[in-house]
């Protein structure tokens, strides 16, 4: 067996925007079934557009978040080979239907069927949209059921997702997406918090204009460090270094 060595960051205290107590998620955000936290609390409030939503801080002194955002080719080849190996996603070829997004910029709807792909390229005779055919992962009934997912998740949400299991039996408290503060790109830097880990932060409820600002709260947000995080078989690192 050899360490595994991934970017994690110790994020001692981070805010929710939302329901707190009882909270059942849906399953259908990016976050999967997780709780959905951040740095930016007013930031998301305007993407997600919530209103005069509670805000929530959460606090435990040792969190340990591995951060995705950061992870390297190789390391990414290895997370994979591990959900392939622990039954989390598998292999496939999948299709992908493209088109430009409101600011003129590419991009795709994912499907694992040629047929759908084929429907939804069709679905506007005056607009055809071009179909290619890539290398993907999809989820198996085993993840979706572990993290409250769809099925046919695209593959980069398939593979956070599975990460995101395998996080959550190596005992760290959550992962997070270091993106880019852009509210009019509706983009802001995100985390999630295992919902078998949420009962081990103090939560207390903010009164939100007593917040300091989102770039003050991003300011305190220490560096990563990579950090042995599991015991895995050699030829899962061997593998991703070949």
């Amino acid at each position: 067996m050899t360490e595994l060595i991934l970017p994690i960051r110790r994020i001692p205290g981070i805010y929710h925007v939302g329901t707190l107590a009882g909270h059942a998620p849906s399953g259908s955000s990016f976050e999967g079934n997780a709780l959905s936290v951040s740095l930016c609390p007013e930031t998301w409030r305007q993407i997600a557009r919530l209103g005069d939503a509670p805000v929530w801080r959460l606090d435990k002194p040792d969190a340990r978040f591995l951060d995705l955002t950061l992870l390297r080719t190789g390391e990414r080849a290895a997370l994979v080979d591990l959900a392939v190996r622990h039954a989390l996603i598998i292999r496939a070829r999948v299709f992908r239907v493209w088109d430009t997004d409101e600011a003129g910029y590419p991009a795709y709807m994912e499907f694992a069927d040629r047929a759908e792909a084929d429907a939804e390229a069709s679905d506007d005779p005056d607009d055809p949209k071009t179909i290619t055919e890539e290398d993907g992962l999809v989820a198996t009934a085993n993840l979706a059921k572990r993290v409250g997912i769809a099925g046919d998740a695209p593959s980069d949400m398939t593979f956070d997702f599975s990460v995101m299991a395998l996080a959550e039996d190596w005992g760290l408290d959550g992962v997070t997406w270091q993106e880019a503060l852009d509210p009019f790109g509706l983009s802001a830097p995100r985390g999630a918090i295992f919902q078998s880990r949420v009962p081990l932060f103090d939560a207390t409820r903010t009164d939100p204009t007593h917040l300091p600002d989102d770039q003050d709260l991003l300011s305190t947000l220490g560096d990563a460090c990579r950090e042995a995080v599991a015991a895995v078989p050699a030829a899962i690192i061997e593998g991703a270094q070949a």
